[in-house]
């Protein structure tokens, strides 16, 4: 039985709450305790089980730190036909590598490159740390947000 519009939006949202906890190494427990969501309704959320409101969304956003357009794109809401874009069950353990690194180092990682690596390697063989750092130097340098003193250390 194919799903109806309103569930693939709440599997979508679930499903990236999920992700964005994997990737700031948060828990569904402290996601909880920072938006006043119970953890039995926050894990109901993130299964795609139950609808939620506005408010509690924008809540939920905010403790991710992403808007809420990250959240449910615009393109997604209005697709009438096609399901929404495949979103990683797992991040692959070298793209969290390469983000913990530089986030231990002080960096700011943009979320939306981090998502859309995800993204890009969500079905397919992890490329690895390296080629996520790589990947991540390239795009902060571009947007100039790559600082050289806590840059990546040479490997041989």
């Amino acid at each position: 039985m194919e799903q109806s519009q309103d569930e693939k939006l709440r599997t979508t949202f679930g499903q990236r709450i999920e992700s964005l906890l994997k990737i700031k190494g948060m828990s569904q427990k402290e996601l909880a305790g920072l938006t006043g969501v119970s953890e039995a309704n926050l894990s109901k959320i993130i299964k795609g089980k139950i609808n939620t409101s506005l408010e509690v969304s924008v809540l939920l956003a905010d403790a991710l730190g992403v808007t809420l357009n990250d959240l449910i794109p615009v393109a997604e809401r209005v697709r009438a036909k096609k399901p929404p874009g495949p979103i990683p069950e797992r991040i692959h353990e070298g793209l969290l590598e390469a983000v913990s690194e530089y986030r231990r180092k002080g960096m700011a990682v943009p979320e939306e490159d981090i998502w859309e690596l995800a993204m890009t390697h969500a079905r397919g063989k992890s490329p690895g740390k390296n080629f996520y750092a790589l990947e991540l130097e390239k795009r902060m340098k571009k947007k100039g947000l790559w600082d050289e003193g806590k840059g990546r250390e040479k490997t041989r």
